[in-house]
């Protein structure tokens, strides 16, 4: 008997590209290597060459460059991307902005529709900014650093110099997808990577929306921790431990204390990006420092870091990025009541009453999407929750200065029957050609 497995997304992935891939298995494209495991192919990218910047151009609030792949193509998952472009813009006094796409700007970037840029500064910051990007042009590598101090550990570095030593064996063990192979730069269509040092058991907060076991903090693998998997990938389950649900908000706050001069700062680092994601934290055993690798499943890297220095001071450079949030009204802060399963109005009604009766206030009674027909929004089940019961409902509430949501569910209802296909196809030569014309 077959029993339920839990993959990360990048296991998930791994299992969609060797299945794409099993034809050619035998002989892998490139320099990577194949490994049959017990249940899928795996195609590992631990000989991945990474890239060579070949040419930089100086700008008012940045630089562009040229990124080539320095080796033989992978094709893990589907193809390398030889080219890149590489966009360093200093934003603002505290962020710094650094993207890598394709050149020919085939993979899906947020567009500036959605999530608009912020203005650029009138003067240029290159040289007065808080942080500064470097650079080594082979393996094309950067690390961002702050300009009050040079000389400490960078907040965001993907040399491969200051990464831990590989191979390192999966730290969840019955996941082999979670072994570090190499830490090269990779950017294929179906799949990206790029790895950063982290100091040693650092404070990391963000990477939601989960309930993380390790409460705000995550677990970083040090002090007895195992490290975390944070898949981004939305979905709608309630509350479960140590799994991705409704939101994916890739962004991190790091709280970096000093023991030598007594004091800490915190900086910020957000990956601007759609696509589905697992997002690793750990620490290797006997390893001087701590990492955090970006694994995603498309797209382009697009990273904000924001250089605080307060934890306060993070969180308003990232709003300025993302937007910030409207302000709620005040009767959003009181008591609500939700759930799925109300049978009918009825139910709406006993819960209002119920809490007038027992003096408990309430602000606002929701309905979830049995409210709609056939689960369709913007519309009333006639039977269950008709418009016209429902409209007086609403004006109660609103009597009693309550107030009263309906959710909005993302995915609309969509009626298919066994017909469909046969009625729209029936004056096509789908269901019209004889299929062997030559026994007839």
């Amino acid at each position: 008997m077959l029993r339920p497995v839990v993959l990360s997304l990048t296991n998930a992935a791994l299992l969609v590209s060797a299945s794409a891939y099993s034809k050619n298995v035998s002989h892998c494209p490139g320099r990577c290597n194949c490994v049959r495991g017990p249940w899928l192919y795996m195609l590992l990218i631990v000989d991945s060459t990474g890239y060579t910047l070949t040419s930089l151009a100086e700008l008012q609030h940045g630089l562009s460059a040229q990124l080539q792949l320095a080796g033989p193509a992978c094709n893990a998952f589907g193809s390398d991307i030889a080219n890149l472009t590489l966009e360093v813009t200093y934003q603002s006094q505290s962020t710094i902005r650094v993207a890598v796409f394709d050149t020919a700007e085939d993979q899906f970037r947020i567009p500036t529709s959605i999530i608009p840029p912020p203005p650029l500064p009138t003067e240029s910051l290159i040289n007065d900014s808080d942080l500064v990007f470097n650079y080594d042009r082979s393996p094309f590598a950067f690390w961002i650093t702050r300009r009050s101090d040079p000389d400490a550990m960078p907040i965001f570095d993907t040399r491969i110099s200051s990464l831990p030593a590989t191979p390192i064996p999966p730290f969840n063990a019955s996941d082999p997808s979670t072994a570090f192979d190499g830490f090269p730069l990779v950017f294929e269509d179906q799949y990206l990577q790029i790895t950063s040092a982290l100091p040693l058991g650092t404070n990391i907060y963000g990477l939601g929306e989960v309930i993380a076991s390790s409460g705000f903090r995550r677990d970083i693998g040090t002090g007895g921790g195992s490290g975390t998997i944070q898949t981004h990938w939305n979905r709608d389950a309630g509350d479960p431990i140590d799994e991705n649900i409704y939101g994916s908000h890739p962004i991190y706050l790091e709280h970096r204390y000093n023991e030598t001069t007594g004091k800490a700062t915190a900086s910020g680092a957000l990956l601007l990006s759609a696509s589905g994601s697992d997002i690793l934290l750990q620490t290797p055993p006997g390893s001087p420092v701590s990492l955090i690798q970006y694994r995603m499943l498309g797209g382009t890297f697009d990273f904000y870091f924001f250089s605080g220095p307060s934890d306060v001071d993070v969180i308003a450079q990232y709003g300025a990025v993302s937007g910030y949030p409207f302000m709620p009204p005040a009767w959003g802060f009181g008591f609500h009541l939700c759930r799925w399963g109300y049978h009918d109005v009825n139910d709406d009604i006993a819960n209002v009453e119920a809490m007038r009766e027992a003096g408990i206030p309430l602000e606002v009674q929701w309905n979830d999407i049995d409210l709609y027909h056939a689960f369709r929004d913007f519309t009333t089940d006639p039977i269950s929750f008709p418009t016209d019961e429902i409209r007086s409902f609403i004006e109660n509430l609103t009597t009693n200065h309550q107030h009263y949501m309906p959710i909005v569910d993302a995915g609309i209802a969509l009626t298919v029957n066994d017909t469909d296909v046969v009625r729209a196809c029936t004056s096509s030569p789908l269901f019209r050609v004889l299929p062997f014309p030559s026994t007839h």
